[in-house]
């Protein structure tokens, strides 16, 4: 692939990142890229020898290159390497995660809002209504058809892009 990996923090998140900064955490970012290209990233927080991977993703097209692999197999290096004796995936036990994992650990969601009608709607939208639009059929058979759609216009795009 002739990649390398580059290291980023997002903009939008530099505001929490100084608020938080007196904070024993320290967060280790990378970006896989290939011809010049972002083509995975991962988003991840060291906190007391343990790395949280928050978020990571990568780009379809390059989905046979396995990018989203190379770049955890490096992170989980670079974890060590910052002083990590734990790498935590997050999130929900996926099969992808099980071929990195040694086991499992339950986590808990721990949401703290202001009080007020804003933050109650904000809540209920979040942890009741959400979920069961998730599990609802007609917004299931609604993101089927969005994600067809998507992949569609990312082939559209790509083949126009080899065209020119």
């Amino acid at each position: 692939m002739g990649g390398r990996i580059l290291e980023f923090f997002p903009p939008r998140l530099k505001p929490s990142a100084e608020v938080f900064g007196s904070r024993p955490f320290s967060t280790v970012n990378r970006w896989l890229e290939a011809r010049g290209e972002p083509v995975a990233f991962e988003f991840n927080l060291l906190y007391r020898s343990v790395m949280y991977n928050l978020k990571l993703g990568f780009r379809p097209e390059w989905r046979s290159c396995t990018p989203g692999h190379v770049l955890k197999a490096f992170m989980i290096q670079q974890a060590m390497t910052e002083g990590a004796s734990e790498y935590d995936l997050l999130g929900m036990n996926d099969a992808y995660k099980m071929e990195w994992a040694t086991g499992v650990r339950r986590h808990i969601c721990l949401c703290v809002a202001g009080p007020g009608a804003a933050a109650a709607l904000a809540h209920w939208l979040t942890f009741e209504v959400k979920p069961r639009l998730r599990r609802w059929p007609p917004a299931m058979a609604a993101k089927s058809w969005l994600d067809a759609c998507r992949q569609r216009a990312s082939r559209a795009r790509a083949r126009w892009s080899l065209s020119r």
